[in-house]
């Protein structure tokens, strides 16, 4: 019995904590209006210019709209897939390696199946848990192989020895060198609509037609957005001391109407700058769900450069907490400037909702307190409540002079005697 407490407890502790995260998390998000010539290539560039300027602000994380507004169906299957990572973790460093590898074997194809649905580093372990796993079973060449593959990818990794026990970290360095040391290719990328956003292994090239130079040989991942279109993820090859081009036509997001159809666009444009959110500006924000918005408008510049004016709403308290503009070139130069709008937007600005007092002297009068909340009513109340009290007391001790007794209920007190 205290066993089952002591596990309830445990729980208990930990979805309260977890709920605590999630209450402390903040994020943020971006929605562009696009005045006459505005292209959607440039919403790209000043979208990867906030969220790096987000970055670098504590407590803040942005969410882009195309991942809140890409929700593949629940997957059991894929959910019990990645509960079950741990457990095939221990198997790989303690049990039986041969069950480990084949078991992991077949959540890495459960998880390129459905590759929108778990994160990279969740797939980056699939595989090592699958090479780690061979190494321990003996078979050394195809624990070499997948692990070539992962780091094709993921060149960046490192060996996690904690998590794969310290028997294959000598192979995971060898196969490292090795494979960063061999040929390495580019890639094309081109999307259907052109301006989408391109990442690839997880990292953002900005709006397409892109080319990434210098790829290791091997798979990679290209992940396309933009914000009409549900995000796609496509796994692609790439051949060392050659081009690959890849065209990535996008499925259009019925859902992104309540965020970016003509119709919302004309009323954020009405309704931004206002002190309040209104309707459309929360509607968005609900949509998004996340605890503060950013509205930027979009105008054409001089060249291809764009003109931003942005706009930062809390969506708890529906405030208007700063705004900010800049004119960005549609570039490297641009993104960084993006991130010091996006800066200067939050300088001071209080995550949970509130906004600054006034910077001037006027005194601020409140609503006055009705009659019964003043402090001088009630002392004026308490003070004819003792008077009465001595009243009563007095005429009981003149009655009594006169009389054979107090009346009933009633005490007599001489000074320096109690009852």
């Amino acid at each position: 019995m205290q066993r089952r407490l002591l596990h309830l407890s445990l729980a208990v502790a930990t979805l309260a904590s977890s709920v605590a995260h999630a209450q402390d998390e903040r994020t943020t998000s971006a929605v562009f209006v696009y005045e006459a010539g505005a292209t959607i290539e440039q919403g790209a560039i000043v979208s990867m210019g906030l969220r790096q300027g987000v970055a670098d602000i504590p407590g803040l994380r942005f969410v882009h709209p195309v991942d809140a507004m890409t929700r593949p169906p629940y997957d059991q299957a894929v959910e019990d897939g990645l509960q079950e990572l741990d457990s095939v973790a221990d198997m790989v460093r303690t049990g039986d390696a041969a069950y480990a590898y084949q078991r992991a074997d077949e959540l890495v194809e459960l998880f390129e199946r459905n590759l929108l649905r778990v994160q990279r580093q969740q797939l980056v372990d699939a595989y090592m848990l699958s090479a780690v796993g061979r190494c321990r079973a003996a078979r050394r060449r195809e624990c070499e192989q997948r692990m070539a593959e992962v780091i094709a990818w993921r060149e960046g990794l490192t060996y996690d020895s904690a998590r794969y026990g310290d028997s294959a970290q000598d192979v995971f360095d060898r196969v490292r060198a090795r494979a960063t040391s061999g040929a390495r290719g580019t890639l094309i990328v081109e999307t259907e609509p052109a301006g989408a956003e391109v990442y690839v292994d997880g990292r953002s090239y900005g709006p397409s037609p892109v080319r990434v130079d210098g790829l290791l040989a091997g798979a990679h991942y290209i992940t396309v957005k933009e914000v009409n279109h549900l995000k796609q993820i496509v796994r692609t090859e790439v051949r060392g001391g050659r081009e690959t081009t890849e065209r990535v036509v996008l499925d259009i997001n019925q859902q992104a109407d309540l965020v970016a159809s003509e119709a919302v666009q004309a009323h954020l444009r009405g309704e931004v700058g206002e002190a309040r959110a209104q309707r459309t500006v929360q509607s968005v924000g609900h949509e998004l769900g996340t605890s503060q918005l950013m509205i930027g408008v979009l105008r054409p510049a001089a060249g291809d450069r764009v003109h931003v004016q942005l706009y930062l709403y809390h969506m708890v308290t529906q405030h208007l907490q700063a705004q900010a503009e800049a004119t960005l070139s549609v570039d490297d130069a641009g993104i960084a400037r993006g991130a010091e709008l996006a800066r200067q937007l939050y300088a001071g600005v209080d995550l949970e909702g509130g906004i600054e007092a006034p910077e001037d002297d006027t005194e601020i009068i409140g609503p006055q307190p009705e009659v019964y909340e003043q402090w001088w009513f009630w002392t004026a109340i308490a003070g004819g409540v003792v008077a009465v009290a001595i009243g009563i007391i007095a005429g009981v001790v003149v009655a009594s002079d006169s009389a054979q007794g107090p009346p009933d209920g009633l005490f007599r007190f001489e000074l320096g005697r109690l009852p």
